[in-house]
């Protein structure tokens, strides 16, 4: 079970400029997350399981900005900063959560750089996070910043056709440790809307 809270604060200035701040809690009962545990597979690699690790609790603020550059392009930008509370298992010991990068910012620009075509670019950064722990050995996923571009056409209404790559630098980067992300990778879809 889990009990979140939140306050925000949006607003518009000058019909083009779009602040927003945010303030959170979260109150986790029975958090659930991925452990090393002293047994080993085959390829002698540590193994892990789900454990429960009690209660914990995470706070932070998220502050966030759009600019409406012009009617065919927009700017936007958020940051988060999460925290939190060490647990405690049945024995009294701490426990370190997982996967909770203190800090992440994305950005975008969405761009209608001609009639029926579009650009989209983003970025991303997250710093790195503790993954797992085993005894006093501590894992962790390394920070890291990953771009993607995209470009778009709709040669009528309701069809669109896409073409990007993801990843466009080929960056290796592990939201947890030991299991990466994609590499660059190339796309193109076709979606209607009806």
């Amino acid at each position: 079970m889990a009990y979140h809270y939140e306050i925000g604060y949006n607003r518009t200035f000058f019909d083009e400029l779009n602040l927003g701040g945010a303030i959170f809690y979260s109150d986790v009962r029975d958090k659930i997350q991925s452990e090393y545990i002293n047994k080993k597979n085959s390829q002698g690699k540590l193994l892990r399981q789900f454990k429960n690790v009690g209660d914990a609790k995470f706070y932070g603020f998220e502050l966030s900005a759009v600019w409406f550059l012009a009617n065919e392009l927009e700017l936007g930008a958020n940051y988060t900063y999460m925290d939190y509370d060490l647990s405690s298992d049945e024995d009294g010991k701490e426990v370190y959560l997982s996967d909770v990068p203190r800090h992440k910012f994305f950005a975008y620009l969405d761009w209608e750089f001609a009639p029926k075509w579009s650009l989209y670019a983003s970025g991303e950064i997250q710093s790195k996070s503790l993954s797992s722990y085993n005894n006093d050995e501590k894992y962790y996923a390394r920070g890291f910043g990953v771009t993607n571009l995209k470009v778009g056409y709709e040669p009528f209404e309701g069809l669109k056709i896409n073409a990007g790559v993801n990843n466009i630098f080929d960056k290796y980067y592990e939201y947890t440790e030991g299991y990466s992300e994609d590499g660059r990778t190339f796309f193109v879809n076709l979606r209607y809307d009806f």
